[in-house]
């Protein structure tokens, strides 16, 4: 819920997963916490960055920014903060 807070809506499905990740890559209720607050600002930064045209701005808080979200999220919960937070 760290990232809900941060970045509303589109922050929550990338927060969910990152905890998950936290929690199967062995590093915790620290991990978890690094993980909503990553995906909170990368929400948000994707939010506010990302320019699409009219037609697809309705996809963009539904769609768009939780995928990315949790792509670079997930990706860095497993290769860059996973294991040095676990051990």
């Amino acid at each position: 819920y760290i990232a809900f807070s941060i970045a509303d809506r589109p922050g929550l499905t990338p927060g969910l997963i990152g905890g998950m990740l936290a929690i199967s890559t062995g590093s915790g209720f620290i991990g978890g916490i690094i993980a909503g607050f990553l995906a909170g600002y990368i929400a948000k930064l994707i939010s506010t960055q990302l320019k699409l045209p009219q037609s697809m701005e309705a996809l963009k808080p539904i769609l768009i920014i939780p995928l990315i979200s949790s792509l670079v999220v997930g990706l860095a919960m497993i290769y860059l903060i996973g294991k040095p937070v676990a051990g």
